[in-house]
């Protein structure tokens, strides 16, 4: 660039000298040719979405979610389910967690570790810690070619049966390990504490007073106490001593508090506010144990640079830069011979365990790409260049269908493959791209019009302005805004449970859409929000997004880890006399999608960056500026409600008082071997084979 500014200067020098008079005619060349490095400049660069500010109650309630939310991973993913996450957690009707994973689950949880450490929840050691462990896990379980199955029992880390390969699974796994890598691969140059854990504390502390609308004065002065702490800069590890023992201070005090007694909510996210301190208290004097040598005494200027906070990589080479000069310090020490002696104790130890985590770092980094390593031979159709569905490996059987569009949530695995020479370029460009207007915003055909398919590869992948796919996903967004206020209802349908359960009262699971923007037949027929799916629009179209999440939270649908999975609006599952009901389920995968879209937002676009700094993504990044067409044609289905019959999901009793009707009333009974019909009059008859006990009673 600085060379055509360059040129255009000394040309423009030499016409003023040589030949003035044509500078008239020359000097508008002159001039385009000056800005034309600007313009290129402007033309090439990433364009991020339009600015939005929020206002202290909008973020604060942001950081709220997002600090439950992340409750859910922190009380969850533990030793019992060996560090993965089960699949959901149930409330009502029954309380239940589901003890199995999948790779989607797995490796959004790694990615939700790594946010939790962006917003100051965790530190550095634990962030390490809980990857490791559930590393130690997934070394443990049985893959196929290198995929993970569908499906594990996280207590014994067995693969439920059929052993099954996704492909969607599959490849979201492969993406989040690459992007994971780009994040540890950060953690050795990171001061290993930093102004994010007051932040991250504080979002503890708001979590706490929402539990208690009352609060005492003291919660409103350790609250006003962690926002100076949080706006002022980290510079020095003997302060943060200090403001730790003042802290548990004010902590005892609201403890000892009755109103602190009798609310077990509150109780909660006060134990979390002092695991969050001790954690930060356990990584500094693992790592920087001089800290409780501080201040350095007069005298010994040479050592000031102990009081600065430091990174893993700066800890390793004291032993080197510092051990040296307080060796030749003790040899003069005179009254300080002690305190050195001691500091010298302490570097040995912060070395040792500096490259101890590097080690672990470095290890897990080689993991990540081990774990991304995987073959797709036995998945990807060569003639057709598409993706199977998945691979059932008990019956070694490829499922016949294929994802073969565009607006799909397959398109991040896909992308992937292609960006590790797994697969050619071909594979990107057969994906369908019907383009569909039926609602307010031309947008990509999906299958199901849910929000999931359209913004849950957004969670990493950078989204360019003005493409195929960045059009997509803001239309897409105004179809489902558009959609809730023509039912008169908050917006926001995805796939998601819903009102319906199981005989072991487990809630059932179904992909839900925006009807016009999915393939998929009788999306009319459901009305089922799900509030995850207004979390992932944040992304795109903050403004409108927080509008909708705060009309949720004041309508009851929050609970104990963020929002809850779904509220059924369809009126054929309601209870006589009500207009929804809150599907109380918090959902792994959801509530990973959930909290990874709010740091998108909080924290700015740290994951998609991660992602554009992989080199193998940076090889492909050309396919997502995919620009949008000029002129097209739309695709149009008639999925009119008059052409469908609305089926129940629910039984309906029917109570007959009389057996003199017109018409028979049949009730039929079958348990699948032996049927039974009975009319209302009495009537019956059977059919099917009857087991009988033999005469001595046994079988």
């Amino acid at each position: 660039m600085w060379q055509a500014i360059l040129l255009v200067a000394i040309i423009t020098a030499l016409v003023i000298i040589f030949q003035p008079a044509s500078l008239f005619i020359a000097g508008p060349f002159l001039l385009v040719w000056f800005i034309s490095p600007i313009v290129a400049w402007n033309v090439s660069r990433q364009r991020s979405r339009k600015d939005f500010s929020l206002s202290d109650s909008e973020t604060d309630f942001l950081q709220v979610i997002s600090r439950k939310t992340w409750a859910f991973f922190e009380d969850f993913v533990v030793a019992g389910d060996n560090y993965l996450p089960p699949d959901n957690y149930q409330e009502k009707p029954i309380e239940v967690t589901a003890h199995r994973t999948s790779p989607t689950n797995i490796g959004l949880s790694t990615l939700v570790n790594l946010s939790a450490y962006d917003f100051g929840y965790i530190s550095l050691c634990k962030l390490v810690e809980r990857t490791q462990n559930t590393f130690n896990a997934l070394n443990d379980m049985e893959r196929y070619k290198g995929h993970f199955y569908n499906w594990y029992d996280t207590a014994n880390l067995q693969p439920l049966y059929p052993r099954y390969i996704s492909a969607v699974d599959s490849g979201n796994f492969v993406a989040n390990m690459l992007v994971l890598r780009q994040g540890l691969l950060e953690l050795p140059h990171d001061k290993i504490f930093n102004q994010q854990f007051y932040k991250g504390l504080h979002h503890t502390w708001k979590a706490a007073m929402q539990a208690t609308p009352e609060a005492p004065m003291i919660f409103k002065e350790t609250d006003n106490y962690l926002g100076r702490l949080a706006q002022s800069p980290v510079e020095t590890l003997g302060s943060q001593k200090t403001y730790f023992e003042k802290l548990l201070q004010q902590l005892n005090v609201v403890k000892a508090d009755t109103t602190a007694n009798t609310n077990a909510e509150l109780q909660g996210w006060l134990a979390k506010f002092e695991a969050q301190i001790a954690d930060a208290q356990f990584s500094l004097s693992l790592l920087t144990p001089w800290v409780d040598l501080l201040p350095v005494p007069n005298g010994l200027e040479a050592l000031k640079d102990l009081d600065k906070i430091p990174s893993l990589t700066e800890i390793r080479d004291l032993q080197e830069n510092l051990l040296p000069l307080i060796t030749e310090l003790l040899n003069d020490a005179g009254e300080h011979q002690q305190w050195l002696q001691s500091l010298q104790v302490a570097v040995q130890s912060a070395h040792s365990h500096a490259l101890e985590k590097l080690s672990k770092i470095e290890k897990l980094v080689n993991e990540c790409a081990g774990f991304a390593e995987v073959e797709y031979d036995f998945l990807y159709d060569e003639d057709k260049h598409l993706f199977h569905i998945g691979y059932n490996v008990s019956e070694d059987v490829k499922d016949k269908s294929y994802y073969d569009i565009l607006a799909s949530e397959a398109r991040l695995g896909i992308f992937t493959a292609i960006a590790q020479g797994k697969v050619p370029q071909d594979s990107w460009f057969v994906l369908g791209r019907l383009i569909t207007n039926d609602g307010t915003a031309p947008v990509l055909l999906s299958w199901s019009g849910s929000m999931f398919e359209y913004l849950m590869p957004e969670l990493v992948m950078p989204s360019y302005e003005n493409t195929l796919l960045e059009r997509t996903t803001r239309g897409v967004i105004q179809n489902q805004i558009d959609y809730g206020r023509k039912k008169d209802i908050p917006w926001g349908i995805s796939e998601s449970g819903f009102n319906l359960v199981d005989a072991h009262l487990n809630y059932q699971y179904q992909a839900f859409g925006v009807p016009g923007t999915g393939l998929k037949r009788g999306l009319g027929q459901d009305l089922v929000i799900a509030p995850y799916a207004t979390m992932l629009a944040l992304m795109v179209e903050p403004e409108p997004a927080l509008k909708n999440l705060l009309l949720l939270a004041k309508n009851g649908f929050e609970g104990r880890y963020g929002f809850y999975e779904a509220v059924d609006y369809t009126p054929s599952r309601m209870p006589r006399g009500t207009t929804h009901v809150i599907i109380r389920s918090f959902m792994a995968h959801h509530q990973g999608m959930g909290f990874l879209s709010v740091a998108r937002l909080l924290l700015g676009e740290k994951m998609q960056q991660r992602f554009e700094r992989d080199p193998q993504f940076q090889s492909a990044l050309l396919l997502l500026k995919e620009k949008a067409p000029k002129a097209t044609n739309y695709y149009t289905q008639d999925d009119s409600a008059a052409s469908k019959t609305v089926a129940s999901h629910e039984s309906h009793i029917r109570i007959i008082r009389t057996p003199n009707t017109t018409t028979p009333e049949v009730q039929l009974l079958s348990n699948g071997r032996y049927h039974m019909a009975i009319s209302n009059s009495g009537v019956a008859t059977a059919a099917g084979k009857i087991w009988r006990y033999p005469a001595g009673g046994k079988m």
